[in-house]
């Protein structure tokens, strides 16, 4: 499993849902063109477009999970933390 898949079943667990306005009517886009494991999301009620990693610690940085994952564990940030 991937970094990106490991984080996507923790915070999807129960289905996705949009992180702007909570929704579960939800369509997949197309994949990330650098990290091809992270998906695209479209909410089809506020047409906001995200992926896995929105508002999370890890959104925003190019960097990918293989380097970013081992610097949430050294600052002592607890997973479930990281993925609010």
């Amino acid at each position: 499993m991937t970094p990106t898949e490991v984080i996507r079943a923790h915070r999807w667990s129960e289905g996705v849902r949009c992180p702007h306005c909570h929704a579960n009517q939800i369509t997949k886009q197309a994949r990330d063109e650098h990290q091809r494991a992270r998906q695209r999301y479209r909410c089809l009620e506020c047409q906001q477009k995200f992926d896995d990693l929105t508002g999370t610690v890890f959104a925003g940085h190019h960097q990918s999970l293989r380097v970013n994952m081992p610097r949430c564990k050294k600052s002592g940030q607890a997973w479930s933390t990281a993925l609010l």
